[in-house]
C-alpha cells in the first residue's frame, strides 16, 4: 500500500468526529489506509441512525502475529442495554456496514461500549 498525505481538512473532520485514542498511531494507520478516511467521515451519519448522540472513539487495533489483520475500529459508546446496543449494532451492519467495498470491511470495524 502507498502513503498517502492526508489533507488537514480530512485530519480535523476526522477529530471533530471522533475522539482518536493514539492520534499518531491512526494518523500513520490511515495514510498506510487511506481509501478508508471517506468511509470514516460517513460512518458517523450512519452510526448516529441508529445510536443518535453516541460518542465515537477510533483506535487502532494491532494483530501482531498477523500484522494483515491490523485495522481501525469505531468504538460506539452506548448507553443502551446491551441487549438493544447488540440489536441495534446487527441493523446498522445489515443495511451500511456489511455493505462497503471488501477492502474497507478488510481494515475497518465497528464495536461497542458501554458508556
Amino acid at each position: 500500500m502507498t502513503t498517502k498525505i492526508i489533507s488537514s481538512i480530512e485530519i480535523e473532520a476526522l477529530s471533530k468526529l471522533y475522539t482518536i485514542e493514539k492520534p499518531d498511531e491512526v494518523l500513520a494507520f490511515l495514510k498506510e489506509n487511506a481509501f478508508l478516511v471517506p468511509t470514516l467521515l460517513e460512518a458517523p451519519a450512519q452510526i448516529h441512525t441508529y445510536f443518535p448522540g453516541s460518542e465515537l472513539f477510533l483506535i487502532v487495533f494491532y494483530v501482531p502475529e498477523s500484522p494483515e489483520n491490523t485495522h481501525v475500529t469505531v468504538w460506539i459508546g452506548s448507553k443502551l442495554e446491551p441487549a438493544a446496543a447488540l440489536d441495534k449494532l446487527d441493523e446498522l451492519d445489515k443495511v451500511w456496514s456489511l455493505n462497503l467495498p471488501a477492502q474497507v470491511m478488510k481494515k475497518l470495524s465497528t464495536n461497542l461500549v458501554s458508556l
